[in-house]
């Protein structure tokens, strides 16, 4: 690699991230592929609209979530916190859904998915509403 750091494809230079995402895409979708079990029931002729609609708007709300991370880190330094702080409040957020992700899933089987839709939004708006106050954010991980 002549010139600097990076893989050079088709004469562009692209760093291994960007490289590396297509191939691991392909892989992912062949696992998921071989993965799924096999099955002699018929399925209803809905269930392919309605898994299309599902996954197309679970895409868009992952998406979004993923979108905001550059726009909280930009926040939290708008707060004054510094790189080290800002990754720890990230962590935070990772562990939590570590933790809360083991065992969210029975609480759903037990109180209904409409009721712990709802509970989620209203965590979720909280939230970020105590992201308002850099006081909160701080006391996150101090």
């Amino acid at each position: 690699m002549a010139g600097g750091s990076g893989l050079w494809w088709g004469g562009a230079r692209v760093s291994f991230y960007h490289a590396s995402v297509g191939p691991l895409l392909l892989l992912t979708a062949l696992l998921a592929r071989l993965a799924r079990p096999a099955t002699a029931e018929e399925r209803p002729k809905q269930f392919g609209s309605f898994r299309d609609l599902y996954l197309s708007v679970w895409a868009l709300c992952v998406a979004a979530d993923w979108l905001q991370g550059p726009y909280v880190y930009a926040l939290y330094a708008a707060y004054g916190f510094g790189g080290q702080r800002i990754a720890q409040l990230f962590v935070c957020g990772f562990v939590s859904s570590l933790v809360f992700g083991c065992f969210v899933g029975s609480l759903t089987d037990r109180f209904g998915r409409k009721k712990c839709c709802l509970a989620y939004c209203l965590f979720y708006l909280e939230a970020f509403a105590l992201r308002r106050w850099p006081s909160c954010a701080d006391g996150l991980v101090a």
